[in-house]
């Protein structure tokens, strides 16, 4: 059985899921251009590509376009410019096509944390012709949005004007239990990943 290094593991664990293919052809290729020393930098590069890389987002000209990974290390596209950060699409969030409307910052902040969820998650039903499951995704995020803002954010509004916690220890903790709540929702484990894409793109 093949024993794969570290950084490679990381690197192919962070490649949306549903375009992984040849693991050990990637591997040998990884290994035969010296890419393991260079791991934190493909990483932050792979990152990039999933946040910001317009062909990459489900919204693409109606169609996902997202490379195999041995196509990926073998055009070697980890040396291409990286993609300026994405602006918010206006179709992936319901509230943007109502200019008229006040949206506050929190709402705003979960609206950009689900974009940086789906694509972690390679998508959540974005590319399937199935449109009942395709809402059930959306509902489900928007569903536990709308709930935070109902019940939670006023609290926080209250201990942030009381002096009790500054806007970024809001930030934090309502960031937290929108994005445990969708790995509920979904049966995924990537609020860790998500955390970290915030963190960069911030």
């Amino acid at each position: 059985m093949t024993e794969y290094t570290s950084g490679f593991e990381r690197w192919w664990k962070l490649y949306p899921s549903h375009r992984r293919r040849d693991k050990l052809k990637c591997f040998l290729l990884w290994q035969k251009r010296h890419l393991e020393q260079r791991t934190s930098e493909l990483c932050e590069k792979l990152q990039a590509d999933v946040a910001n890389d317009p062909a990459w987002q489900p919204d693409y000209k109606g169609k996902q376009f997202i490379p195999l990974t041995h196509t990926y290390l073998n055009g070697g596209r980890y040396d291409d410019d990286a993609p300026k950060p994405r602006r918010m699409s206006a179709r992936a969030i319901p509230e943007a096509n109502e200019p008229e409307r006040d949206v506050s910052w929190e709402e705003r902040m979960l609206n950009r944390l689900w974009l940086y969820y789906c694509s972690v998650a390679g998508g959540l039903g974005e590319k399937t012709t199935d449109v009942d499951a395709q809402e059930k995704n959306v509902e489900a995020a928007l569903s536990i949005r709308r709930e935070l803002m109902r019940d939670w954010v006023p609290a926080f509004r209250e201990d942030a004007e009381s002096g009790e916690s500054g806007r970024g220890d809001v930030a934090r903790e309502l960031a937290d239990m929108f994005l445990t709540r969708l790995d509920a929702a979904y049966g995924k484990r990537l609020k860790e990943r998500v955390w970290a894409l915030a963190y960069r793109a911030a």
